[in-house]
């Protein structure tokens, strides 16, 4: 009894050191909770407008923030669990702050600017938000290491615009229009990240115009900031 028992000791102390070792061995990848960025329009063309230049940013009142739903990732290694992809759902919030006295209005085939009264005016924006998804492939460095590796991660993301609406304030009256504006219902760009444990960098650029073609200035947003509480 004595050696059989000892015998189903052993194998049982195999199977949880197995165990343990498949789990701690399992990709575990990186996408923050919580993202704050700047925003910023690249290549923009405003042709065919008399008035260029009516959506330049006030660049430090101009955010992006993304909220996380859910995230998963997944192992590409059979033994090593250094390189691995990671996805996920997110809120994408942004605000583009004007820098200059107008709004947008939906005119008969395109959006167009407005000139607001400068006296009294506090704020002109556009908001956006979009149901983003990431693709992401992520390299964990030095690869000896469980715990404590820099991560750096690049791919591709999605969105679907779930709303648009500008905003002014003049005089302490706020005013919204929710309206589409032209913006273009879906997007796709590439997104970078870098970090080390619950913080990363981050670097989206988009693709896809933010307007229809020919339903308002060609320009193309991307963003930067940083992500936080990867758990």
């Amino acid at each position: 009894h004595y050696h059989s028992l000892k015998g189903k000791i052993i194998r049982l102390d195999r199977w949880y050191n197995h165990a343990v070792s498949k789990d701690n061995n399992e990709f575990k990848g990186h996408l923050p909770i919580f993202e704050m960025g700047i925003n910023a329009f690249a290549a923009t063309d405003y042709s065919g407008y008399s008035v260029p230049g009516f959506m330049e940013l006030k660049q430090s009142k101009s955010f992006e923030v993304n909220l996380r739903l859910f995230r998963f990732s997944g192992g590409l290694q059979r033994i090593k669990n250094s390189i691995g992809f990671v996805s996920g759902l997110e809120l994408n919030l942004n605000d583009y702050r004007f820098s200059v006295p107008y709004t947008l209005v939906n005119e008969e085939r395109r959006t167009g600017p407005v000139l607001l009264q400068e006296e009294g005016l506090s704020k002109t924006k556009l908001a956006t938000t979009f149901l983003t998804v990431p693709l992401l492939i992520e390299f964990q460095l030095p690869a000896k290491f469980q715990e404590n590796r820099i991560y750096i991660s690049g791919g591709i993301i999605g969105g679907l615009k779930l709303g648009s609406h500008t905003k002014v304030e003049q005089f302490g009256h706020k005013m919204k229009d929710h309206n589409d504006f032209n913006i273009n219902p879906f997007r796709w760009g590439a997104t970078f990240r870098i970090g080390f444990k619950d913080i990363n960098l981050f670097a989206t650029y988009y693709k896809t115009p933010i307007f229809k073609e020919g339903r308002g200035p060609e320009m193309f947003p991307f963003s930067i900031g940083i992500g936080l509480i990867n758990k």
